[in-house]
Formats: C-alpha cells, sequence, structure tokens
C-alpha cells in the first residue's frame, strides 16, 4: 500500500481540505489547500514516512487554522502530533515581543526539534519560495534571510541526507531562486547563533 493509499493520509487530507476551507494564498489567491498538499508530494517523494507525509499535508492546521494539538493526536497520532507542533511557530503566540526576540524564539524552537520536521519545514520553505520568487522577489530573499538560515543552521549529514538526489534538488532550486551559485548549500557548517551569514 502506497503512502497516497494509506487510509489516515486521505483522512489528514480531508481535515487540512476542511480547515483550510475558507484560506487563499497571499500571493496568487488560490485555495490554500494547494500548499500543504505540495509540501506533502514533495515529502512523500523523498521517504517513505507515513508520519511525516501526514505531518506535512496537516504542518499549518494549528498555526493558521487554529486546530488544536490534542485534536491532531487523537485523529492522526502522538508522532504527527510532535511533528506539527514543532512545525508550529512559538512566536504567533507572541505579537508583543520585538521583531528580533520573535526570530530568535522560532529559530531556538527549530533547532530542538527531530531530522523529520526539519526535513519537513525545508519542502514548506521551498514552496513558499516558489510564490515569492516570482510575485515579490524582495521579500522572497528576506524570507530566506530570515528563515531558511534557521533550518540550514541545523542541517548537517545526518538531519538531511545530501547525497538524496531529491533533497539536493530542492536546495539547488532554493538557491537559483536567491541568485546564489547551485552548490552554495554544501559550505558548511552553519553556526547556530545570532551571527548566522549566508554564505
Amino acid at each position: 500500500m502506497t503512502i497516497q493509499e494509506n487510509p489516515l493520509f486521505k483522512e489528514a487530507i480531508e481535515f487540512a481540505t476542511f480547515v483550510h476551507r475558507t484560506q487563499k494564498r497571499k500571493y496568487t489567491g488560490e485555495p490554500y489547500i494547494q500548499h500543504p498538499l505540495k509540501v506533502a508530494q514533495c515529502v512523500a517523494d523523498t521517504y517513505n514516512d507515513p508520519d511525516m507525509v501526514i505531518a506535512a499535508a496537516l504542518h499549518d492546521v494549528v498555526e493558521d487554522a487554529f486546530v488544536s494539538l490534542d485534536a491532531i493526536r487523537e485523529k492522526f497520532g502522538q508522532l504527527v502530533c510532535l511533528y506539527v507542533l514543532g512545525l508550529t511557530s512559538p512566536s504567533k503566540q507572541h505579537p508583543e515581543l520585538k521583531r528580533d526576540e520573535r526570530k530568535k524564539m522560532d529559530r531556538n524552537w527549530l533547532i530542538m526539534q527531530p531530522w523529520q520536521t526539519v526535513a519537513i519545514k525545508l519542502r514548506d520553505m521551498q514552496d513558499n519560495l516558489h510564490d515569492l520568487a516570482t510575485q515579490d522577489p524582495k521579500f522572497a530573499k528576506k524570507y530566506a534571510d530570515e528563515k531558511l538560515l534557521d533550518v540550514l543552521s541545523i542541517m548537517d549529514s545526518r538531519i538531511i541526507p545530501m547525497d538524496d538526489e531529491s533533497l539536493r534538488a530542492a536546495c539547488e532550486e532554493i538557491a537559483k531562486i536567491l541568485g546564489f551559485p547551485a552548490n552554495w548549500i554544501y559550505r558548511r557548517p552553519f553556526r547556530v547563533g545570532p551571527d548566522l551569514v549566508m554564505p
């Protein structure tokens, strides 16, 4: 049975479609559900892990659709809940904080997550950058500078296997969007902290 044939995956798609039903993508105006579906497909293409794919489909339901983590745990299990929790930015709950403080909070949160969460996050950013690059190139670079470094700072050979063709292609595509050399992703290690700089 493929992941797409998994009943729990089908339930996750139906669930995400329902909770995102009134939302639209900011730049394209397409139904919001298209974004998590693309992320889930990218994850499915790379990993034979139903929990990762289900979490990818649900990655915005807590942050953007106000679904409770208890509901995720009850419907899809503890592991999916763990991944979705890791993909939910804690700073959204603290709008009173300064921008730099919120960025630091999100960065520190991501650092603590398992590699599966980081891999899903990379695919999420890849799809976001697709839209931004065509609709708002200036903000695309800012988005990458603020958020992509958080992901890259905790990438290593254990977390993101760079010999994986699909992931390497994803990273090279991000580099192309940003106007960097295709091999910039391999210039490691990245230092975790406020002094991170784009290679």
